[in-house]
């Protein structure tokens, strides 16, 4: 089945024949609630605490049923993640998902998981990080494990950060890496890995991971991930 994709206003976006895949990139931006209070005549900013916070629908796509019955049609998506922390701008954003895994690497259905938002090209690598369902009041630190084991090739320490007593984080920041993600001497030439680790089993001297297996709470990411130093000649 062959349809078309169009934008509300209605516009045409493109295109796809059956068994093609296409991808809308979204900007979204808080918005201003349109509560009243007697004191300022003005609503309040949609998110007032940092965290995870799920929009109430998902996205909508409209497209029309070109070779078969000339209707629009519409699909609708599962409600959307919108990670908001205070102070954290990044004007090129790209976002990874981190889980927990078995010891199949096959993702753990349960409520452990962390968001990623960071920017692939730049000077520095910018980054937001939000985690769920951790241990509470545990320090963490967020880290480009580099293979072979110990991960220290050569690996990074990219964050830190302590859950709260529900077993939640944040961090933000800017790392200065020095080279482009993967690294030369990393094993995975296709992408870097990013995990969340107790900082209890990590080793920043020497960007070490110092236990193995990994308790529930580890966070592996989702996939491989690249970001280019602009710094670099």
């Amino acid at each position: 089945m062959a349809i078309t994709l169009v934008t509300r206003p209605m516009r045409a976006v493109g295109n796809l024949n059956g068994g093609a895949n296409g991808t809308l990139l979204l900007e979204i931006s808080t918005d201003m609630n349109p509560g009243r209070n007697k004191k300022f005549n003005e609503g309040h900013q949609e998110y007032t605490e940092e965290g995870v916070h799920e929009l109430n629908s998902g996205a909508v796509v409209k497209f029309f049923d070109v070779d078969r019955t000339g209707f629009q049609l519409s699909a609708h998506t599962a409600p959307l993640s919108v990670l908001a922390q205070e102070g954290a701008l990044l004007t090129e954003t790209a976002v990874l998902t981190l889980e927990n895994k078995d010891s199949s690497w096959n993702i753990i259905p349960d409520d452990t998981w962390g968001m990623l938002g960071f920017n692939p090209t730049g000077p520095t690598f910018d980054f937001v990080f939000y985690g769920n369902g951790l241990a509470a009041s545990t320090g963490y630190s967020l880290i480009y494990y580099a293979d072979p084991w110990p991960g220290d090739n050569p690996g990074a320490l990219i964050g830190t950060g302590t859950s709260d007593g529900d077993g939640n984080i944040t961090m933000s920041g800017s790392k200065d890496f020095g080279y482009n993600l993967p690294h030369d001497d990393d094993e995975n030439t296709a992408g870097a890995k990013i995990w969340l680790i107790p900082s209890s089993v990590y080793n920043s001297g020497t960007n070490s991971v110092t236990a193995w297996p990994p308790t529930y709470d580890w966070l592996f990411e989702h996939h491989l991930i690249s970001y280019s130093d602009t710094n670099i000649p």
